[in-house]
């Protein structure tokens, strides 16, 4: 019987069978009147109907009621259900697979998936956490911090390999997804072809889905390149604006932030294939090691029989035997990752630089800092030895990238807000 293994890592659900990759499809889904799309045909209409479009059904596996809830779907589990059903047809609707489950499920979320795979009449051989499975495919004895990135959060896994894998702990990193990435990254584009060849790209719909498209192939570009061009054809007219790749590892750099400070300076830090992929991610967690794309199917291959030997039902595996055939050796790495920087002490605003306390100081559009918002503003406070960025509804950018509700920030970063002409830049002053 031929073995099928299903990565539900959200940034592209992959089937693999013996060996060979036979379906990659990103976890969005599109619901309107019509019916329900999945994939990448759901993500080449997601900025024409944006209102239509879910991205967070497999992150939020649940049967709570959609907002705005159809015919079609009521809750995120009936998305995951329409998703793995185009999923499965896309693959040849096999009849058995193992499931490569995210680390942060828990019992709930297994029972729906199980739920979901009986009603397709999928038969589940083994759940099996990502994590182990990449570790378990490729890695020597030793331990280790496995880092995946799905759409909407990064996992960090503590997995100790000795006569077994086994998952130690599980860290999540919300806000720091792929999603996020290319939000940024889309904004960066944009901003260069406003600037280089006067095209607004995200004045409508239709041109704002046109980039969307074209932005993994950038990406890709940039984690290769130092230089990139960027170009679109539109309405017959052909628009172009060239883009320093350090600019996308920028982008890379404020996602991937929190990250990077949960990192001891001495893990041994591996790196899922999604991840590793960004422009400037392996060189941000350096020293890192890439897994290969089918780190998850060479533990299936190699382990089979371990995933549900001797057990009633279907087994969740958290453990496996070590891989008999490495692909690295483990090491401490001579150069140990940098411990993490301290946080910025002070704010300069103008010629003026004011204390950081755990009290928070507002900014504001026009230049001021208070004790108080007085408007339109975002506030600074230190909390845990981190200097934070709080949004209070004001359009707020980081380096030009804009923030989310909470950020972490380092000294030399530029904080703009709104349409304002104020630069505010966080320090640290040696006493």
């Amino acid at each position: 019987m031929s073995l099928n293994v299903i990565d539900l890592n959200d940034t592209g659900l992959r089937v693999t069978r013996d060996g060979v990759v036979v379906c990659v499809s990103p976890g969005v889904a599109l619901v309107d009147a019509h019916g329900v799309v999945c994939g990448d045909a759901a993500l080449r209409r997601a900025q024409v109907q944006p209102r239509d479009v879910y991205q967070h059904f497999w992150r939020q596996l649940n049967e709570t009621p959609l907002p705005d809830a159809r015919r079609h779907c009521r809750h995120h589990a009936d998305l995951a259900y329409h998703h793995l059903a185009s999923v499965l047809d896309a693959a040849g609707r096999p009849a058995e697979a193992v499931l490569v489950v995210p680390s942060h499920y828990q019992d709930a979320e297994l029972a729906l998936l199980l739920g979901i795979a009986a009603a397709l009449k999928l038969k589940v051989a083994a759940l099996l956490d990502s994590a182990v499975a990449a570790v378990a495919g490729c890695a020597p004895p030793g331990q280790y911090v496995m880092v995946e990135m799905h759409r909407h959060h990064v996992s960090m896994s503590t997995i100790k390999v000795d006569a077994e894998v086994t998952r130690l702990r599980v860290d999540d990193i919300p806000q720091a997804g792929l999603a996020r990435l290319e939000a940024a990254a889309v904004d960066l584009v944009a901003a260069a072809l406003l600037g280089q060849a006067r095209f607004d790209a995200l004045h409508e719909a239709t041109s704002a889905q046109l980039l969307h498209d074209h932005l993994p192939g950038w990406l890709a570009q940039a984690a290769q390149r130092n230089e990139l061009a960027v170009a679109l054809e539109y309405h017959g007219k052909h628009f172009r604006a060239d883009i320093a790749a350090r600019d996308f590892v920028h982008v890379t750099s404020m996602v991937l932030a929190t990250v990077c400070e949960r990192l001891g300076s001495d893990a041994e830090v591996l790196v899922g294939a999604s991840l590793a992929g960004l422009p400037g991610a392996l060189d941000l967690l350096a020293p890192a090691r890439a897994l290969p794309a089918d780190a998850c199917y060479r533990a299936v291959a190699e382990h089979r029989l371990a995933l549900g030997a001797g057990k009633d039902g279907v087994a969740y595996v958290t453990q496996l035997p070590t891989t008999r055939a490495p692909l690295f050796e483990h090491h401490t790495a001579a150069t140990p990752r940098s411990a993490p920087q301290r946080a910025p002490s002070h704010v300069l605003a103008g010629h003026t630089a004011h204390p950081l306390s755990t009290t928070p100081l507002y900014l504001h559009a026009d230049g001021r800092v208070a004790s108080a918002a007085h408007g339109a503003s975002c506030a600074i406070s230190v909390q845990d030895e981190r200097a934070l960025l709080h949004v209070n509804g004001v359009e707020t950018r980081i380096n030009g990238v804009p923030a989310v509700s909470t950020s972490l920030l380092r000294a030399g970063d530029h904080i703009t807000l709104a349409a304002g002409r104020a630069l505010f830049v966080p320090i640290l002053v040696i006493a």
